[in-house]
């Protein structure tokens, strides 16, 4: 099972698909440098790939596959030892996905939150979008063109926004931003104002990264 040791530099981006998790981890990974790690073990929130993945196993055999599947990556990335290292570590997703797509998948809310607080949760950043934009958004893009289909994507990730609203109302949440904000540099820069009390020399990394852009575009010599 996955050492809980040095969570707190353990950063989990959660939110639906289109909320904008994975530019804002490559921004994060630019500001941050050498002492930045990339992780992610969850499963998307689409439907159709969770049906088509697990479609022979029960809501409650699914959670424990996907625990199981986080804590093999955990592990194959040397995460524990990373942190215990002092090293940051960025997950594209982590636990609230595991649990919010097992109990949208029909598991049960209280026994999947049982089984995953087994596993480090870390400090959980998550982007609320909601699941209508979610889904209309690839609708634009023609990434998902089949209207059935839609259908039943928008109500699977109903059910995974509301098991999130839980999740916040119990604590399980350390930031909640509105991903809907535009710019989208409005979302970043609350992620940014948060990280910024426990990340030491954030602030200066951050900066660093601002001079390093405005010289690119040749706003500075």
């Amino acid at each position: 099972m996955a050492n809980l040791h040095g969570e707190d530099n353990l950063f989990v981006f959660e939110g639906l698909p289109g909320a904008g998790k994975t530019p804002l981890i490559q921004t994060l990974e630019a500001i941050l440098g050498d002492n930045v790690y990339l992780f992610g073990a969850a499963p998307g929130m689409h439907a159709t790939i969770v049906k088509k993945q697990y479609a022979h196993f029960s809501p409650s055999q699914i959670g424990a596959i996907l625990t199981d599947r986080f804590d093999e990556s955990y592990e194959e990335h040397d995460v524990a030892k990373r942190l215990k290292e002092g090293q940051i570590v960025l997950a594209d997703r982590g636990m609230p996905s595991i649990v919010a797509c097992s109990v949208a998948a029909g598991a049960d809310f209280d026994e999947m939150l049982k089984l995953a607080d087994n596993f480090p949760w870390g400090r959980v950043i998550y982007l609320d979008f909601p699941p209508e934009i979610s889904v209309s958004s690839r609708e634009v893009s023609k990434l998902l063109v089949d209207k059935s289909q839609l259908k039943h994507d928008l109500e699977f990730q109903k059910k995974v926004y509301d098991v999130y609203k839980r999740l916040i109302k119990m604590g399980k949440i350390w930031l909640r931003v509105d991903a809907t904000a535009r710019p989208r540099e409005l979302m970043h820069k609350q992620v940014f104002d948060k990280l910024k009390t426990v990340i030491p020399d954030f602030d200066d990394q951050l900066n660093q990264h601002l001079i390093r852009l405005r010289r690119k575009q040749g706003m500075l010599p």
